[in-house]
């Protein structure tokens, strides 16, 4: 008697295809969370880098364009009649300001220039030295960049960041000094009344399972180690449905 050549059953080429099918699934669903994980990660990096390169350009600032006479309320005026040669001009750059925008989705960075008037006291501490220079935000040379990956800057209470701020340096001592705001600048900074202790920002992903991490900037640090990522905040929570 010959033997019996036994082949699949239909049932158990379903069966195979079924189980090969929700094992692929699950497969792609891990890739493409660790995917989405990974390009979070890398949106709160990207800002966080952002942040500590302003402080490289306070340090290594120069007045590098040819500007006009510096008017008398700070401004700039790049089309002034009598340009000077550079860094010879009354206007100083004193460092710069980062300005979160549009619904905490991209930051603006800004000059922030002031007015050397010779009236500077060398024996004045670093805010009353920095506030006889009158420093304001100006547009020149401004830069705007959007928030990589889908993230969005919100504040501890889930409010949508509006934080300003400012990363000076002291003509007094030279030492970087910092200075913040929950709300948008305005035209005249007054220093004084800006915030000194830590301003934190809670980076918000666009998926819900993703724990929030936070970029922290410490003003009491004169440096860019001052800039500080927090994985998983408690302090930070999902908000709305983000």
């Amino acid at each position: 008697m010959g033997m019996v050549e036994r082949g699949f059953t239909i049932i158990e080429v379903m069966l195979f295809l079924g189980i090969t099918g929700v094992l692929f699934a699950a497969l792609m669903i891990g890739v493409n969370s660790n995917l989405t994980q990974q390009r979070y990660r890398d949106g709160v990096i990207e800002y966080s880098s952002l942040l500590k390169n302003q402080y490289s350009e306070v340090l290594n600032t120069q007045n590098a364009r040819t500007i006009g006479e510096c008017a008398s309320n700070g401004v700039i005026d790049p089309n002034a009649p009598t340009a000077q040669t550079s860094g010879t001009s009354q206007c100083v750059l004193l460092g710069r300001a980062v300005q979160v925008e549009d619904n905490g989705t991209s930051v603006k960075i800004s000059n922030v220039v002031g007015l050397d008037n010779n009236t500077l006291d060398f024996s004045s501490d670093d805010v009353s030295a920095l506030k006889s220079y009158a420093p304001k935000v100006t547009t020149i040379d401004e830069e705007k960049d959007s928030l990589g990956w889908g993230t969005t800057l919100y504040a501890k209470d889930s409010s949508v960041s509006q934080a300003s701020v400012l990363i000076l340096r002291s003509p007094v001592s030279g030492l970087i000094k910092v200075f913040w705001s929950p709300r948008p600048l305005t035209s005249n900074i007054d220093i004084s009344s800006m915030n000194t202790d830590l301003l934190k920002y809670c980076v918000r992903g666009d998926a819900v399972f993703l724990p929030v991490q936070s970029v922290s900037i410490d003003p009491s640090v004169a440096g860019a180690s001052g800039v500080t990522v927090m994985d998983a905040d408690p302090d930070c929570v999902h908000h709305g449905g983000v």
